[in-house]
Protein backbone atom coordinates (compact mmCIF):
# COMPACT_ATOMS: atom_id res chain seq x y z
CA UNK A 1 0.00 0.00 0.00
CA UNK A 2 1.50 3.52 -0.82
CA UNK A 3 1.51 6.45 1.33
CA UNK A 4 -1.29 8.18 -0.75
CA UNK A 5 -3.20 4.93 -0.11
CA UNK A 6 -3.05 5.58 3.72
CA UNK A 7 -3.52 9.74 3.33
CA UNK A 8 -6.64 9.38 1.39
CA UNK A 9 -8.77 6.69 4.33
CA UNK A 10 -6.98 8.81 7.00
CA UNK A 11 -9.00 11.95 5.09
CA UNK A 12 -11.87 10.38 5.04
CA UNK A 13 -12.08 9.99 8.92
CA UNK A 14 -10.99 13.09 9.61
CA UNK A 15 -14.42 14.37 7.72
CA UNK A 16 -16.47 11.96 9.15
CA UNK A 17 -14.67 13.71 12.73
CA UNK A 18 -15.23 16.91 11.87
CA UNK A 19 -19.04 16.01 11.41
CA UNK A 20 -19.61 14.15 14.47
CA UNK A 21 -17.43 17.01 16.43
CA UNK A 22 -20.17 19.82 14.71
CA UNK A 23 -23.32 17.68 15.28
CA UNK A 24 -22.05 17.10 19.43
CA UNK A 25 -21.91 21.12 19.30
CA UNK A 26 -25.27 21.34 17.92
CA UNK A 27 -26.20 18.51 20.53
CA UNK A 28 -24.91 20.64 23.35
CA UNK A 29 -26.89 23.61 21.78
CA UNK A 30 -29.97 22.63 21.39
CA UNK A 31 -30.00 20.87 24.92
CA UNK A 32 -29.33 24.02 26.35
CA UNK A 33 -32.14 25.73 24.25
CA UNK A 34 -34.53 23.24 24.79
CA UNK A 35 -33.84 23.68 28.38
CA UNK A 36 -33.77 27.68 28.69
CA UNK A 37 -37.39 26.94 26.54
CA UNK A 38 -38.85 24.36 28.99
CA UNK A 39 -37.70 26.12 32.13
CA UNK A 40 -39.50 29.56 30.83
CA UNK A 41 -43.03 27.82 30.22
CA UNK A 42 -42.44 26.38 33.74
CA UNK A 43 -41.38 29.57 35.83
CA UNK A 44 -42.79 31.97 33.96
CA UNK A 45 -46.67 30.59 34.77
CA UNK A 46 -45.83 29.94 38.45
CA UNK A 47 -44.14 33.86 38.59
CA UNK A 48 -47.27 34.96 37.80
CA UNK A 49 -49.59 33.24 39.95
CA UNK A 50 -47.09 33.82 43.28
CA UNK A 51 -47.74 37.50 42.78
CA UNK A 52 -51.42 37.26 41.78
CA UNK A 53 -51.83 35.13 45.27
CA UNK A 54 -49.31 36.92 47.22
CA UNK A 55 -50.80 40.08 46.40
CA UNK A 56 -54.56 39.26 46.54
CA UNK A 57 -53.36 37.29 50.53
CA UNK A 58 -51.51 40.64 51.30
CA UNK A 59 -53.82 43.10 50.37
CA UNK A 60 -53.97 45.88 53.13
CA UNK A 61 -52.01 43.57 55.66
CA UNK A 62 -48.30 43.64 53.82
CA UNK A 63 -46.88 45.67 51.40
CA UNK A 64 -45.55 43.97 48.16
CA UNK A 65 -44.62 46.95 46.39
CA UNK A 66 -40.81 46.20 46.48
CA UNK A 67 -41.23 42.63 45.39
CA UNK A 68 -43.43 43.31 43.04
CA UNK A 69 -41.27 46.21 41.74
CA UNK A 70 -38.61 43.26 40.96
CA UNK A 71 -40.85 40.24 40.10
CA UNK A 72 -43.17 41.70 37.95
CA UNK A 73 -40.63 43.21 35.27
CA UNK A 74 -38.84 39.78 35.63
CA UNK A 75 -42.00 38.09 34.83
CA UNK A 76 -42.35 40.65 31.88
CA UNK A 77 -38.62 39.97 30.41
CA UNK A 78 -39.17 35.80 29.90
CA UNK A 79 -42.79 36.53 28.83
CA UNK A 80 -41.72 38.60 25.98
CA UNK A 81 -38.65 36.00 25.48
CA UNK A 82 -40.92 33.18 24.80
CA UNK A 83 -43.35 35.43 22.59
CA UNK A 84 -39.96 36.49 20.69
CA UNK A 85 -38.82 32.65 20.34
CA UNK A 86 -41.89 31.21 18.94
CA UNK A 87 -42.02 34.82 16.30
CA UNK A 88 -38.87 34.47 15.16
CA UNK A 89 -39.60 30.42 14.17
CA UNK A 90 -43.13 31.20 13.07
CA UNK A 91 -41.84 34.00 10.94
CA UNK A 92 -38.98 31.99 9.67
CA UNK A 93 -41.15 28.75 8.52
CA UNK A 94 -38.37 26.92 10.63
CA UNK A 95 -39.33 24.14 13.04
CA UNK A 96 -37.62 23.95 16.08
CA UNK A 97 -34.70 21.18 16.38
CA UNK A 98 -35.73 18.16 18.56
CA UNK A 99 -32.75 16.60 20.88
CA UNK A 100 -33.56 13.38 19.71
CA UNK A 101 -33.04 13.86 15.65
CA UNK A 102 -30.00 15.76 16.95
CA UNK A 103 -28.82 12.18 18.79
CA UNK A 104 -29.81 10.42 15.90
CA UNK A 105 -28.12 11.88 13.43
CA UNK A 106 -24.86 11.78 15.81
CA UNK A 107 -25.52 7.75 16.14
CA UNK A 108 -25.54 7.80 12.59
CA UNK A 109 -22.28 9.38 12.05
CA UNK A 110 -21.01 7.16 14.49
CA UNK A 111 -21.84 4.06 13.09
CA UNK A 112 -20.69 5.25 9.77
CA UNK A 113 -17.37 5.96 11.44
CA UNK A 114 -17.23 2.19 12.70
CA UNK A 115 -18.08 0.90 9.41
CA UNK A 116 -15.41 3.50 7.40
CA UNK A 117 -12.86 1.76 10.05
CA UNK A 118 -13.54 -1.59 9.24
CA UNK A 119 -14.12 -0.64 5.30
CA UNK A 120 -11.20 1.10 4.74
CA UNK A 121 -8.42 -1.88 5.79
CA UNK A 122 -7.34 0.14 8.49
CA UNK A 123 -4.45 -1.90 11.02
CA UNK A 124 -6.08 -3.26 13.89
CA UNK A 125 -4.13 -0.75 16.39
CA UNK A 126 -5.98 2.55 14.66
CA UNK A 127 -9.50 0.16 14.47
CA UNK A 128 -8.60 0.14 18.57
CA UNK A 129 -7.77 3.52 18.55
CA UNK A 130 -11.69 3.87 16.71
CA UNK A 131 -13.36 1.97 19.51
CA UNK A 132 -11.11 3.72 22.02
CA UNK A 133 -12.27 7.20 21.11
CA UNK A 134 -16.44 6.12 20.92
CA UNK A 135 -15.97 4.89 24.01
CA UNK A 136 -14.49 7.32 25.89
CA UNK A 137 -16.92 9.38 24.55
CA UNK A 138 -19.95 7.42 25.29
CA UNK A 139 -18.60 6.94 28.90
CA UNK A 140 -18.05 11.17 29.33
CA UNK A 141 -21.56 11.49 27.90
CA UNK A 142 -23.04 9.08 30.14
CA UNK A 143 -21.48 11.42 32.91
CA UNK A 144 -22.65 14.19 31.85
CA UNK A 145 -25.68 13.67 32.09
CA UNK A 146 -25.39 11.70 35.37
CA UNK A 147 -24.71 14.80 37.22
CA UNK A 148 -27.03 16.87 35.99
CA UNK A 149 -29.69 14.36 36.45
CA UNK A 150 -28.03 14.39 40.27
CA UNK A 151 -28.08 17.72 40.58
CA UNK A 152 -31.58 18.25 39.41
CA UNK A 153 -32.69 15.66 41.87
CA UNK A 154 -30.77 17.49 44.76
CA UNK A 155 -32.20 20.65 44.05
CA UNK A 156 -35.72 19.54 44.01
CA UNK A 157 -35.24 17.52 47.30
CA UNK A 158 -33.83 20.38 48.45
CA UNK A 159 -36.83 22.54 48.01
CA UNK A 160 -39.08 19.58 49.44
CA UNK A 161 -37.33 19.27 52.67
CA UNK A 162 -36.74 22.99 52.87
CA UNK A 163 -40.39 23.73 51.60
CA UNK A 164 -42.03 21.15 54.33
CA UNK A 165 -39.82 22.67 57.45
CA UNK A 166 -40.87 26.37 55.95
CA UNK A 167 -44.62 25.48 55.12
CA UNK A 168 -44.85 23.66 59.09
CA UNK A 169 -43.05 27.01 61.22
CA UNK A 170 -45.29 29.11 58.63
CA UNK A 171 -48.47 27.70 59.29
CA UNK A 172 -48.21 27.75 63.31
CA UNK A 173 -47.48 31.68 62.81
CA UNK A 174 -50.05 32.58 60.29
CA UNK A 175 -52.74 31.23 63.50
CA UNK A 176 -52.02 34.84 64.91
CA UNK A 177 -50.95 36.75 61.39
CA UNK A 178 -52.80 36.46 58.90
CA UNK A 179 -49.72 38.06 56.24
CA UNK A 180 -48.08 34.08 56.76
CA UNK A 181 -50.50 32.70 55.16
CA UNK A 182 -49.49 33.56 51.19
CA UNK A 183 -46.39 32.34 52.20
CA UNK A 184 -47.93 28.94 53.77
CA UNK A 185 -49.75 28.78 50.24
CA UNK A 186 -46.85 29.48 48.34
CA UNK A 187 -44.47 26.54 50.22
CA UNK A 188 -46.29 24.04 49.63
CA UNK A 189 -47.39 24.11 46.26
CA UNK A 190 -43.19 24.58 45.46
CA UNK A 191 -43.20 21.33 47.57
CA UNK A 192 -45.70 19.69 45.53
CA UNK A 193 -44.63 20.66 42.72
CA UNK A 194 -41.12 19.65 43.45
CA UNK A 195 -42.09 16.12 44.34
CA UNK A 196 -44.70 15.43 41.67
CA UNK A 197 -41.48 16.65 39.44
CA UNK A 198 -38.98 14.11 41.07
CA UNK A 199 -41.63 11.52 41.06
CA UNK A 200 -42.15 11.44 37.71
CA UNK A 201 -38.99 12.30 35.79
CA UNK A 202 -36.86 10.07 38.34
CA UNK A 203 -33.98 12.13 37.96
CA UNK A 204 -32.15 10.15 40.75
CA UNK A 205 -32.57 6.70 39.34
CA UNK A 206 -31.98 8.45 35.40
CA UNK A 207 -28.36 9.46 37.30
CA UNK A 208 -27.29 6.40 39.21
CA UNK A 209 -27.59 3.93 35.68
CA UNK A 210 -25.91 6.02 33.64
CA UNK A 211 -23.27 6.40 36.52
CA UNK A 212 -23.48 2.59 36.27
CA UNK A 213 -23.17 2.23 32.77
CA UNK A 214 -20.41 4.80 32.66
CA UNK A 215 -18.56 2.23 35.26
CA UNK A 216 -19.37 -0.55 33.29
CA UNK A 217 -18.05 0.45 30.43
CA UNK A 218 -14.81 2.09 31.98
CA UNK A 219 -14.32 -0.57 33.88
CA UNK A 220 -14.73 -2.84 30.36
CA UNK A 221 -12.04 -0.99 28.51
CA UNK A 222 -9.54 -1.14 31.20
CA UNK A 223 -9.89 -5.07 31.23
CA UNK A 224 -9.27 -4.94 27.37
CA UNK A 225 -6.88 -2.23 27.54
CA UNK A 226 -4.78 -4.70 29.87
CA UNK A 227 -5.43 -7.89 28.05
CA UNK A 228 -6.60 -9.53 31.46
CA UNK A 229 -9.68 -11.32 32.92
CA UNK A 230 -12.16 -12.59 29.88
CA UNK A 231 -9.22 -11.18 27.17
CA UNK A 232 -6.21 -13.25 28.63
CA UNK A 233 -6.21 -16.09 26.27
CA UNK A 234 -7.22 -13.87 23.17
CA UNK A 235 -5.66 -12.84 20.29
CA UNK A 236 -5.75 -9.05 18.99
CA UNK A 237 -8.75 -9.38 16.77
CA UNK A 238 -10.84 -11.87 18.86
CA UNK A 239 -10.10 -9.13 21.67
CA UNK A 240 -11.28 -6.50 20.31
CA UNK A 241 -14.92 -8.33 18.74
CA UNK A 242 -15.28 -9.23 22.29
CA UNK A 243 -15.30 -5.64 23.72
CA UNK A 244 -17.33 -4.20 21.02
CA UNK A 245 -20.11 -6.62 21.68
CA UNK A 246 -19.48 -6.54 25.48
CA UNK A 247 -19.72 -2.76 24.77
CA UNK A 248 -23.07 -2.77 22.57
CA UNK A 249 -24.58 -5.03 24.98
CA UNK A 250 -23.95 -2.38 27.68
CA UNK A 251 -25.79 0.43 25.54
CA UNK A 252 -28.52 -1.93 24.83
CA UNK A 253 -28.95 -2.31 28.33
CA UNK A 254 -28.90 1.84 29.30
CA UNK A 255 -31.44 2.45 26.55
CA UNK A 256 -33.45 -0.58 27.87
CA UNK A 257 -33.58 1.30 31.08
CA UNK A 258 -34.35 4.68 30.36
CA UNK A 259 -37.69 2.78 28.22
CA UNK A 260 -38.76 1.60 31.33
CA UNK A 261 -37.89 4.62 33.19
CA UNK A 262 -40.29 6.21 30.75
CA UNK A 263 -43.36 4.35 31.11
CA UNK A 264 -45.85 4.13 33.72
CA UNK A 265 -45.15 2.01 37.43
CA UNK A 266 -47.87 -0.30 36.40
CA UNK A 267 -46.43 -1.44 32.71
CA UNK A 268 -42.54 -1.39 33.65
CA UNK A 269 -40.16 -4.24 33.28
CA UNK A 270 -37.83 -5.08 35.50
CA UNK A 271 -34.35 -3.96 33.34
CA UNK A 272 -31.49 -6.39 33.27
CA UNK A 273 -28.37 -5.40 35.40
CA UNK A 274 -24.93 -5.20 33.37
Amino acid sequence: MTVSDNIRPAEQLLDINREIIKTELKLQRTKREQRMIRAALFLTPILFLSIYIATTLTWRTFDMAPINWIAIPVNLVMIIGLFSYFASRATSGDSPELVGDVELDLTVLRERKRFMALDLSLSLDHRRSVYKEDTHRDIESYRQDSRRYRRLNNFFQAIVIIGSLLAASLSSLAVEQEGFRWATVVSTFLVGVSAGFTGYFKFKDRGFYLQQTADALEHEWSVYDLGIGRYKRLDPGEALAEFVEVAERLRAEQRQREQNLDQPSDGREPSNQP
